[in-house]
């Protein structure tokens, strides 16, 4: 979606028909020039196309107010879920391709691999790997003593981030199911994580009113390296510290 200079107002917002823009709380990009929004004032999801006015519906659910959209890095897919805790995926095409997946819960975060076979969904307790062509759950990660506000992969699909209610952000490696860190540093909760496109920085965003960039030369590195500089650095021994949260 393009705008001109003239469309933004002396306070830097953006002027836009409430009719056609309803207040959007949740976006992502999709390829085919696709736009995916949730909204306070509709159910949606919805979905523009740039340089049309009018919003495709096919992929409308009449009824259905959704809660969680997040589409994945290489622009392919979306993971969605409405209130009721169903999730969907959501295809970029011509047409795109909405689809629910047999999986119901208490869902909190979404999130969709770049290979759009792989959707990560939080509940309170823990994070559930579903496969799309598995049709099933092929790994979690927990328990969480604390839910995941917001979910995010990796752009080579290595890593899982979850940003934690607690101020917490945890990494886990997706393949083996391995904690690999542990972020600390935000007083509230979680709300927003995001990679950059070559994978070596993570953007934390909370509601401590603070957006934390965290370098992540340290997941490469063996862990009989890091423990000793971790301790130190801490003043805490790693055991402790993990039982801290």
């Amino acid at each position: 979606m393009r705008y001109r200079t003239d469309d933004w107002s002396p306070d830097g917002s953006l002027m836009l028909d409430p009719d056609a823009f309803p207040a959007l709380r949740r976006v992502g990009a999709l390829q085919g020039g696709l736009v995916l929004g949730l909204s306070y004032m509709d159910g949606g999801p919805s979905l523009w196309r740039e340089g049309e006015a009018g919003t495709i519906d096919s992929v409308r659910i009449p009824g259905r107010e959704f809660a969680e959209a997040e589409s994945n890095m290489a622009g392919t897919a979306a993971a969605l879920c409405d209130e009721l805790g169903q999730v969907y995926r959501l295809l970029a095409g011509d047409p795109p391709v909405l689809r629910d997946i047999p999986l119901v819960d208490a869902v909190l975060g979404v999130a969709i691999t770049n290979d759009t076979d792989r959707i990560a969904v939080s509940t309170p307790s823990r994070i559930d790997l579903f496969s799309v062509q598995e049709n099933r759950v092929v790994r979690s990660f927990g328990p969480l003593t604390r839910g995941a506000k917001d979910l995010a992969f990796s752009p080579d699909d290595r890593y899982l981030a979850a940003g934690l209610t607690g101020g917490v952000v945890r990494i886990w490696e997706v393949e083996t199911g391995e904690l690999v860190a542990i972020l600390r540093g935000h007083t509230e909760q979680v709300v927003s994580v995001t990679f950059s496109p070559d994978g070596q920085w993570l953007a934390t965003g909370s509601w401590d009113g603070t957006i934390r960039l965290w370098g992540l030369d340290a997941l490469h590195t063996p862990a009989e390296e890091l423990v000793p500089l971790v301790e130190a650095a801490w003043q805490l021994s790693l055991e402790d510290a993990l039982r801290a949260e």
